[in-house]
């Protein structure tokens, strides 16, 4: 799936992740934080890959800066499992207010 539009972010928390341990990590916050989405970002880089019907878990093809500018819009926070240089680049081009932007965790 590789549009957030028709997602249910009922639950305001993302989780998103790039590396195979990183996803393993995001695995073991869902299942602490119920209210938590997982986004497995897989492109030609890392190849992840995740076979589930389960609701909340996304295997998201396109560039991470296309998925971060849609969960700015429709998240209340978003986790990131990867670099913080990473995440300084990627967000920056989305931030506006402290008021109105998500609140943003790193983790690796």
């Amino acid at each position: 799936m590789t549009r957030t539009s028709n997602m249910n972010t009922e639950n305001k928390i993302a989780l998103v992740c790039i590396t195979e341990n990183g996803k393993k990590l995001a695995f073991k916050i869902n299942s602490l934080i119920k209210d938590s989405d997982i986004y497995i970002v897989s492109n030609k880089n890392n190849d992840l890959q995740h076979k589930t019907n389960k609701e909340h878990i996304f295997l998201i093809k396109e560039k991470l800066s296309e998925l971060v500018e849609k969960l700015f819009k429709d998240y209340q926070y978003i986790v990131f499992i990867m670099a913080t240089g990473i995440v300084v680049r990627v967000i920056a081009p989305y931030i506006n207010s402290k008021v109105s932007d998500p609140a943003i965790l790193v983790t690796d």
